[in-house]
């Protein structure tokens, strides 16, 4: 087994948020374009403040080119580290759900339409807000391992948005988000995407882990 660390994107804007806010909920959560957000921390979920929904969607890059065309994928989970969990009391819980709109979306930089919820489908995986903590790397176990990419130029785009987000549920709570460290915290923060996979005709079984782009 080899373990490979990997900082991949050093420039800035392949990553980020993008937000949509009205005070109608149906009108945020739908908006075609939205406002990116690509500050140091970043966010998924819902808000409601003083009547102004807010929905917020978060998009991670991974170069996976190391991956070798040939390579069977057999494992992967992308891990992120909230740097809060923002929730009323009592709390609405919502899962953390990883979606996909390769190959065009999300753009690399990222764009304001990226916010459309149209350009993203499925359900490769996710985690419970009740089972994050601040500061704790949380670990979603990918379950469709077509959606990494291999080979010469390959990069790994995915979305994190809130379940209720996804099934257009209204939030009544002034809070109901997880604010997830960006890169530019460095590799110790920032999301990861671990990747096991084999070759033909090869004993070697490899775990290749990808570090998503940051600025440094």
């Amino acid at each position: 087994m080899s373990i490979h660390e990997l900082t991949t994107y050093s420039t800035s804007g392949y990553y980020g948020s993008i937000f949509s806010a009205n005070a109608t909920y149906e009108t945020a959560q739908g908006a075609s374009t939205g406002t990116i957000w690509t500050g140091a921390i970043w966010a998924v979920g819902q808000t409601n403040s003083a009547g102004v929904y807010s929905v917020y969607r978060t998009f991670v890059f991974f170069d996976t080119s190391k991956i070798p065309s040939i390579a069977t994928i057999t494992s992967a989970t992308i891990s992120f580290m909230p740097e809060s969990v923002w929730l009323d009391t009592p709390p609405t819980h919502f899962d953390v759900v990883v979606q996909q709109g390769m190959p065009t979306y999300p753009h690399e930089p990222i764009e304001v339409g990226d916010y459309n919820e149209t350009n993203y489908s499925g359900d490769g995986g996710s985690i419970n807000s009740a089972d994050l903590s601040a500061d704790v790397y949380a670990d979603i176990a990918i379950t469709e391992l077509g959606w990494i990419q291999k080979g010469d130029g390959a990069v790994t785009k995915l979305c994190l948005r809130s379940s209720r987000d996804i099934s257009v549920i209204a939030t009544n709570d002034k809070h109901e988000d997880v604010d997830p460290y960006g890169s530019g915290y460095g590799e110790g923060y920032g999301p990861k995407l671990v990747v096991g996979y084999t070759i033909p005709n090869s004993p070697r079984y490899a775990t290749t882990s990808f570090q998503n782009p940051g600025i440094f």
